[in-house]
């Protein structure tokens, strides 16, 4: 010990040991001056801190050993937190369930986002009656059960004819029930009732798949997009309920000036998948960019909408085909119903595709014939019926 010159004085203090310094006492005082800072105040011995170092490391020793004989199991059980080891990430883990294939899974918070005209409410009314029905959407599997949509966006006006056009391009019932909405309800997912409003409607219906279009017009509350604690606190709320109720919860938002998402890097931070929708102005092709994916690798999907006479459906394509893309709305129409069904007259095409004049399916055969997508499958024999199918 640095006595800086003073003379010691020894104090009465625990000590097994006899000491140079303190004579077993475990503590020292200075003999100093009345003035001196240092007058009447004791400190511990060297031997002490030695002492206590020692008994310290022992005990962590002994600790080290009653974990390893099995008292981690009492810690375990005392903890509010969910104790994990190592061990347990070694254990074969089930493998992992999915509402939509590679993008939404069950307690899971996901943002999709686009710019206005994208097509993002379509294409997730689109998924919505998928999941409905228990049909693939784009090729990606779903698990067939209710969805729930919170418009706060569009309003009834808006959203009936959007949904009754999905309903009827996939050739729904009309008795549908395990879909249901709520259209400028003022759902406010920064409100704490509310949440728990929600909650119990999920519940209630079964919905394992919720969308809530659309995070400006829901998240009354948040004047300032950028402000992270305040973010952080709504999605907290959203896992939360995303974690009681089992559901996939879907958040539609709009993009910045930088046609990247808005606000916060929360946002990011806070969701499982954050998927990205866009679209050219005239062109029927969607593209669709999982940005964010926690638990698969990102990846794109290409998509060709369909708008008849009050239908819409949306099938998939190769992303950045910009051949399919530059279709004409009766040209894809036509291409869609070869593929499904295979070859088939002109009559027939003209027969089941909606919305489209005979004349206008045959010039479209024609121009996708010239374009080597389909081609005449049978001989051509004056009176003999054309027939059509994919181009190998």
């Amino acid at each position: 010990m640095n006595t800086n010159g003073h003379q010691l004085l020894s104090v009465n203090g625990a000590s097994n040991h006899e000491c140079e310094l303190c004579g077993g006492f475990g503590h020292i005082k200075f003999n100093v001056a009345l003035e001196d800072h240092n007058f009447g105040k004791s400190y511990p011995c060297e031997c002490r801190k030695s002492a206590t170092t020692e008994d310290g490391h022992a005990q962590r020793q002994k600790h080290a050993r009653n974990v390893t004989a099995g008292s981690l199991a009492d810690t375990k059980a005392r903890s509010r937190w969910k104790l994990e080891t190592a061990a347990d990430a070694l254990v074969p883990q089930a493998a992992r369930a999915w509402v939509v294939e590679r993008l939404f899974g069950p307690g899971s918070v996901n943002i999709v986002y686009g710019d206005g005209g994208s097509g993002k409410t379509y294409a997730m009314l689109d998924l919505a009656v998928c999941v409905a029905m228990g049909k693939p959407w784009l090729g990606l599997a779903v698990g067939a059960g209710a969805v729930h949509y919170v418009d706060e966006e569009a309003g009834p006006a808006g959203f009936k004819p959007r949904l009754r056009d999905c309903l009827q391009g996939h050739g729904a019932a009309s008795d549908m029930r395990n879909l249901t909405y709520t259209s400028r309800g003022g759902v406010n997912i920064c409100n704490a009732a509310d949440m728990q409003e929600l909650e119990v409607l999920i519940v209630e219906t079964g919905a394992q798949l919720v969308f809530i279009d659309t995070w400006i017009a829901a998240a009354d509350g948040i004047e300032n997009e950028n402000d992270a604690p305040r973010v952080q606190t709504v999605f907290r709320r959203l896992r939360s309920m995303a974690a009681s109720t089992g559901a996939a919860i879907v958040i539609l938002d709009h993009t910045n000036k930088g046609n990247g998402y808005r606000g916060s890097t929360a946002k990011k931070g806070a969701v499982d998948c954050m998927l990205e929708i866009s679209s050219k102005p005239g062109l029927q092709q969607i593209v669709l960019r999982v940005e964010k994916a926690r638990y698969t690798a990102p990846f794109k999907l290409g998509a060709v909408a369909h708008f008849g006479d009050g239908t819409f459906h949306m099938t998939a394509v190769e992303a950045g085909d910009s051949a399919t893309a530059q279709l004409s709305q009766v040209q894809a129409d036509v291409l869609q119903y070869v593929t499904e069904h295979g070859a088939s007259t002109i009559a027939a095409i003209a027969g089941a595709v909606q919305g489209h004049s005979a004349e206008g399916v045959r010039s479209a055969v024609y121009a996708l014939a010239r374009s080597n997508k389909v081609r005449r499958a049978n001989n051509g024999k004056r009176g003999t019926a054309a027939i059509y199918d994919l181009c190998d």
